[in-house]
């Protein structure tokens, strides 16, 4: 994989690097080398976010794909996904008769296009897990809970691969949320503070996962519940569509006020985050 870009969020460290890719059939003609850019956490005085120009055809798709090539990897690598507190037995050159170089083959590479069909199009198909912020709302510093992700679960299902987010799930039934999009109560905040999913086998038969942890309240199943009010247009890529408070219009005005470009050899305009400038104050 030799991507212009490579991009990485919250990386816990700013760092940017130009990596070359070497051609070894040509060295005269070395292939584009790749920019890469990670970020630090969202803190004052952080690089944790960056405004970058790209240059794209008028005429090209806006739609997202999958690269084919990682798509392979993934399958070849995934006897290597676990969630084991133990330290996890990679394989290396040094070791025989086992693969330790995953550069997918010709027959890997024609399997997934197979099972794609030829069409690497990232599906639209966006469903919001995670309850939004709710400005003015209480805030009891309990542990955030945790939320299966239909997309993770469809993407891994087409490409047969092990569902990482449903391994993290069955670790623990306490610490499990009710996804909001599938919340028949979405106005009500203490709705994800009482309600988890606690026990596997009140889901693996087939009328789904949900129930109660609130011993005061009867277990409620997936089919009892109501889709909340949000919409979400397949079509068109929309995101469901909530409510935007005064508040959250403030800190979208002082991120725009924030955008100033900075001098970068590899990535130019550079955004330090709002917090800085009001701690210098």
């Amino acid at each position: 994989m030799k991507p212009r870009y490579w991009l990485a969020a919250h990386m816990h460290c700013f760092f940017a690097a130009l990596v070359p890719h070497l051609n070894k059939n040509n060295s005269e003609n070395n292939f584009e080398p790749t920019k890469f850019l990670s970020l630090d956490k969202p803190l004052p005085r952080r690089h944790f976010l960056q405004a970058l120009e790209f240059d794209v055809d008028e005429n090209v798709s806006l739609n997202l794909s999958y690269d084919p090539t990682w798509l392979a990897i993934l399958r070849a690598t995934d006897a290597l996904t676990s969630v084991d507190k133990s330290n996890i037995y990679m394989p290396s050159q040094h070791t025989r008769n086992e693969r330790w170089d995953f550069r997918p083959t010709e027959e890997e590479l024609t399997k997934v296009e197979e099972i794609y069909g030829g069409d690497f199009t990232v599906p639209r198909n966006f469903k919001m897990t995670a309850w939004p912020h709710r400005a003015g709302g209480t805030d009891d510093n309990s542990q955030e809970l945790y939320y299966r992700n239909p997309q993770s679960t469809e993407f891994c299902a087409k490409l047969g691969i092990k569902d990482l987010n449903e391994m993290l799930c069955s670790l623990s039934m306490s610490g499990l949320g009710i996804p909001y999009y599938i919340s028949k109560n979405g106005d009500s905040e203490s709705v994800l503070k009482s309600r988890t999913f606690e026990r596997k086998e009140d889901f693996d038969d087939k009328s789904d996962f949900i129930i109660d942890r609130n011993p005061a309240l009867e277990p409620l199943l997936l089919k009892d519940f109501k889709t909340p009010n949000v919409t979400n247009n397949d079509e068109s890529g929309e995101h469901p569509s909530s409510t935007i408070t005064d508040y959250e219009k403030g800190a979208d005005n002082e991120i725009d006020e924030g955008l100033q470009p900075a001098g970068s050899e590899i990535l130019r305009r550079e955004v330090t985050g709002i917090n800085e400038n009001k701690s210098t104050q």
